[in-house]
């Protein structure tokens, strides 16, 4: 399974930890730092998320190409409302019908399946898996709703029985959950547990649940002090995340 690592901007140095890049479009034009860092990454492959989840809405979808063509993307994640299901078949149908062919032949596609709750996923997974009618889809994306990764992992195990697609994990909370998935058709996943917890001067085991914290500000300044926690942290998420390799 590949990681990607996110990080405020001033600790994006520790996204190098992670196999693949996972960089947010509206930060692009938003931090200079953020940008230039992206601009001259030598990552293999690089994600791109439209910035929902951060914004409340999808950036533009030329914006969004535009952006993509600044991190030297690979994979443009397709824009998504979490549990709405409806609205995102309309987002994803927007941005195939308002995105040049060039464009779209340009990348990889992600598409963010997604439900009023996890069961929900499942209910939808078909009028998902109509859009690859549309236009391929590389792969399908997997949220994480209210942290519940036992109940993320009860829907992969339904949708490994349902498509061979590629899945990709978006966001992460106990690294225990990535322990538990043998396929290698569970392709990847990204987040910032290993820098939230790190920022917050905590360093996990894998014997004990991981307590709650709050993800700090994009403006945080770097504090050096942090890059012990962090190395700990990591290799407790990259020790969890080879046991699926056996």
């Amino acid at each position: 399974m590949k990681l990607c690592v996110i990080a405020p901007q001033h600790y994006l140095s520790w996204t190098c930890a992670g196999d693949w890049h996972f960089t947010i479009a509206p930060y692009i034009f938003k931090y200079p730092f953020y940008r230039q860092f992206y601009e001259n990454h030598d990552k293999p492959y690089c994600l791109i998320d439209s910035g929902m989840w951060e914004l409340g809405r999808p950036i533009g979808n030329g914006l969004f190409v535009r952006a993509a063509d600044v991190a030297k993307a690979n994979e443009i994640i397709m824009p998504d409302k979490e549990f709405h299901p409806k609205q995102t078949l309309q987002y994803t149908m927007a941005f195939l019908k308002e995105t040049p062919e060039r464009d779209l032949k340009r990348f990889k596609l992600q598409l963010v399946l997604q439900g009023k709750d996890y069961d929900g996923i499942i209910e939808w997974f078909r009028a998902f898996e109509l859009m690859d009618d549309i236009w391929p889809i590389e792969c399908y994306g997997v949220p994480l709703y209210n942290k519940d990764w036992v109940g993320r992992i009860g829907v992969v195990q339904k949708l490994l029985q349902m498509t061979d697609k590629p899945l990709h994990l978006l966001g992460m909370h106990d690294p225990l959950e990535f322990a538990s998935y043998r396929s290698q058709q569970v392709r990847s996943a990204d987040g910032s547990f290993p820098v939230k917890v790190s920022m917050h001067r905590y360093k996990h085991t894998l014997d004990r649940p991981l307590p709650m914290f709050y993800r700090k500000s994009e403006e945080t300044p770097y504090d050096p002090d942090l890059l012990e926690y962090f190395e700990h942290n990591i290799s407790i998420l990259q020790s969890a995340m080879s046991r699926n390799e056996h």
